[in-house]
């Protein structure tokens, strides 16, 4: 017989074996452990929901700052008709300008310090996974950091 032969009976015979010793410990599980394993899919179920909840929750927060984001573009478009309006008086002009810019940025920096993930999330955090928890965070981290770390390229 060939060495490759050989080689694949040894594999298929460890493979037998191994298969063998876990259908016998499958067997000699104590009956509270193979309930454990039922209820698998009901924690599945549960985990499901969780995420559910979290996606919900973070809707409502990109509502928030969407409508945030949609007021700041509304201030700035007003202070920019109300600047060209006065485009011959560079003062009055520069003013609304400057005061359009000043108020992007500071109502973009004040938002980012709002804890809004203590405000959405804090009250049952312990409930779910980490996992759930850490991805909500940098969800909310990013979402409000992106235009303030636009803002320091001006």
């Amino acid at each position: 017989m060939s060495e490759p032969v050989r080689n694949l009976q040894a594999v298929v015979a460890l493979q037998q074996q191994t298969v063998g010793s876990v259908v016998n410990n499958a067997n000699n599980v104590p009956a509270t452990t193979q309930s454990t394993i039922v209820d698998e899919p009901q924690n599945e179920d549960y985990l499901v929901e969780q995420a559910m909840e979290v996606k919900r929750r973070l809707k409502i927060f990109y509502t928030l700052v969407s409508t945030v984001k949609f007021f700041i573009a509304s201030l700035t478009l007003f202070a920019a008709i109300k600047a060209l309006r006065r485009w011959t008086n560079y003062k009055a002009s520069a003013r609304w300008t400057i005061f359009a810019f000043v108020a992007r940025v500071s109502i973009s920096v004040v938002i980012s310090w709002v804890p809004w993930y203590y405000l959405i999330f804090g009250s049952d955090e312990e409930e779910r996974p980490q996992e759930m928890n850490r991805a909500g965070r940098l969800f909310i981290d990013l979402i409000l950091n992106i235009p303030v770390f636009a803002i320091s390229f001006v």
